[in-house]
């Protein structure tokens, strides 16, 4: 069921699109879901600027949250980079699962009772990607060098496929989905990425770069390897592809089908895991204790594991706290030696 009452979506292009996908697909009817179609960002900038819009926008609101009371599980999609400044919102008219685009885990609000998803963001790209050259930028050192290393690589071998993003302003992560849309494998420094998906899947698609351990030479011969082994090249260009049709602006609403074919209460389900866990910090209990559980359950099943962590503010920041200390016990190190090369990277 998609609940709307819309008289115009302004500047929420994500939102629009959401909505017209899902109007085009046959949803299965569901007496506790419901999927609901707002243009959030326009009434939150209405509300920043005290636009007169801000009261029509409001009035649709009111009357849409009556519809809203009749499902236990209530789905939106907010691309404003705002969105946790409004969760009292969000909450007061029934959502349950927010979808969000271009957040970073970090500034997830520990103490949001909505349950909180990646969404994608098919903004237009405005810098063109022949023109990110380090001369024409504002930006810092690291940065300037892995274009300068971008560019030998594309002059020595007559190919463009690597595109920096990320590192800066100038080169935003949320250009990730413009640089695989057009094919392309993005160059991004190690961190939090808060994206939709298989973790795996991406980590096969991306190239990532130890901001911390960065050097000009092993990242050219790095990125000379993956040009010239035609098996890792692929490897790469099938995950993009993979990513392009379950994300891309044909599909894009993958994630929202799965919460409303799953049988079981999403939230719930997720909970199962994060509640164990919290229970182990909150008693108190010494870290080695709580990484032996954690690390673990990761190993038998790691990408429900690390999707249900990514999505729970506190434990998130509690692991990585334990991690950072590396208070190991043998048993524990173990684990870990075996995990990390999967592309464990909430450190």
């Amino acid at each position: 069921m998609i609940l709307s009452d819309l008289k115009v979506w302004g500047d929420a292009e994500v939102e629009r699109l959401a909505f017209e996908r899902l109007d085009t697909i046959n949803l299965a009817v569901s007496e506790s879901r419901a999927y609901l179609a707002f243009p959030w960002t326009t009434l939150f900038k209405a509300m920043e600027s005290n636009s007169s819009i801000e009261l029509e926008l409001a009035e649709s609101l009111n009357q849409l949250k009556q519809k809203t009371k009749e499902y236990k599980n209530i789905a939106t999609v907010c691309q404003h980079l705002g969105a946790f400044k409004y969760s009292r919102l969000f909450e007061s008219v029934g959502v349950t699962h927010l979808f969000i685009t271009d957040v970073n885990p970090r500034v997830i609000n520990q103490k949001c009772r909505i349950e909180v998803h990646p969404f994608p963001h098919h903004d237009s790209f405005y810098a063109a990607l022949n023109e990110n050259r380090k001369n024409e930028l504002s930006i810092f050192d690291q940065a300037k060098c892995v274009i300068d290393v971008v560019d030998r690589i594309h002059s020595d071998f007559g190919v463009d496929i690597f595109v920096p993003c990320g590192w800066t302003v100038d080169m935003p992560l949320s250009a990730i989905w413009s640089i695989i849309a057009k094919g392309f494998i993005p160059v991004l420094p190690t961190g939090q990425f808060f994206l939709p998906g298989n973790p795996k899947l991406w980590h096969a698609a991306l190239y990532l770069v130890d901001s911390q351990q960065f050097k000009s030479e092993i990242l050219y011969y790095s990125l000379f390897d993956i040009v010239k082994d035609k098996k890792k090249l692929d490897a790469k260009i099938q995950a993009i592809q993979q990513l392009n049709f379950a994300y891309g602006k044909e599909l894009l609403v993958t994630d929202l089908l799965t919460f409303f074919v799953s049988p079981d209460d999403l939230r719930q389900r997720q909970q199962i895991l994060t509640n164990s866990l919290r229970s182990l910090v909150d008693r108190g209990l010494p870290d080695k204790l709580v990484l032996i559980g954690f690390l673990s359950r990761l190993l038998i099943d790691y990408d429900t594991t690390y999707n249900e962590t990514q999505h729970d503010g506190y434990l998130r920041e509690s692991i990585i706290s334990m991690l950072k200390k590396r208070e190991f016990s043998e048993i524990s190190q173990d684990i870990f030696n075996v995990v990390e090369p999967k592309g464990w990277f909430l450190r």
